[in-house]
């Protein structure tokens, strides 16, 4: 499964078609599929759940803070704060500033 990245040709006729075998998903259904395979296994479902609402609803548009975390999720600071590292470790956030984040899209390491 690839993100969605179009392929478009035009065909002899002038038509605009796309010529390929592969597999693609939006990059929201991407990130969705990455955080169930990066993340580690023993992790609850719950901090599985957490993480998709709150990417849901800030998606790679929305920056948060981790007041923001606590408030949606009525949590405690330092679970939002194991959260944030959680993601940062992964690489799935990264740092606008000192204290808001913003999901990353599909970043292609070199």
């Amino acid at each position: 499964v690839l993100p969605n990245k179009s392929k478009m040709n035009i065909n002899n006729d002038g038509i605009k078609v796309n010529h390929t075998n592969e597999n693609y998903v939006s990059d929201e259904e991407y990130f969705i599929i990455k955080i169930y395979s990066i993340l580690p296994d023993n992790l609850k479902q719950k901090t599985y759940e957490l993480i998709k609402k709150l990417f849901n609803k800030y998606n790679f548009k929305y920056e948060f803070k981790r007041e923001d975390i606590e408030e949606q999720f009525n949590i405690k600071k330092s679970r939002a704060s194991e959260i944030i590292a959680l993601l940062l470790k992964y690489e799935l956030i990264e740092s606008c500033n000192s204290s808001k984040y913003i999901f990353i899209k599909n970043k292609v390491k070199k």
